[in-house]
């Protein structure tokens, strides 16, 4: 008789611990537990499920950190054969949009989140957030940091390491800190640049 009971508040007990892990933001947070450079395609599912569009063939092969409050993975949409390297971090204040065919690197930053500068007691001042797009095409090397409202253009290039604080034309390559045009690429689909010898590659 008194085994009835205690399984129910055994019962109770593990539904208030396991519900809060069913939330969407804690799947993002699972999917962040999976070994990296592997689960690429349980990870990309985890995180479809905490949210964030997902366009077929693409996927997402290591962290995607992901902040703001709410659900933030809901400001997240992806296009289709997109590559997600890993170690992105994504602070969703606004949308972030990220087209077909795109390809981002290590440890890149995209923030929707900054401040006015405040007076001399608070620098920080009031917080805004302004959407950042990455159109089709673009690559967004290591390290890269994309700030909020900036549009990267259609088959543009961002070097590892830019800092990208206004937006980037299509067809361009930027670098530096902050990014400046470097040079334009070019525009004709049959047209891909000689790999240089001596160096492993790979055709996507």
């Amino acid at each position: 008789m008194e085994s009835k009971p205690l399984l129910a508040r055994l019962w109770r007990a593990a539904a208030e611990e396991v519900t809060p892990l069913l939330s969407r933001k804690a799947l993002a947070d699972v999917a962040n537990h999976l070994p990296q450079s592997a689960f690429h395609s349980t990870r990309t599912a985890l995180f479809r499920a905490a949210g964030v569009t997902i366009g077929a063939h693409s996927l997402i092969q290591g962290d995607m950190r992901v902040t703001g409050v709410n659900n933030p993975c809901a400001y997240l949409t992806i296009g289709h054969h997109t590559l997600i390297t890993g170690g992105l971090h994504l602070d969703l204040g606004a949308p972030v949009h990220i087209g077909n065919g795109v390809r981002i690197g290590h440890d890149v930053s995209i923030l929707t989140v900054s401040h006015a500068v405040g007076a001399p007691r608070l620098r920080a001042g009031t917080s805004f957030f302004a959407e950042v797009v990455i159109e089709d095409g673009a690559w967004i090397a290591s390290r890269a940091v994309i700030l909020p409202g900036v549009t990267i253009g259609a088959g543009a290039i961002v070097a590892a390491g830019a800092v990208v604080s206004r937006s980037v034309p299509k067809h361009t390559l930027v670098a530096g800190v902050p990014a400046r045009v470097v040079r334009e690429l070019p525009e004709n689909e049959d047209l891909e640049e000689r790999v240089p010898e001596g160096v492993w590659a790979v055709r996507h």
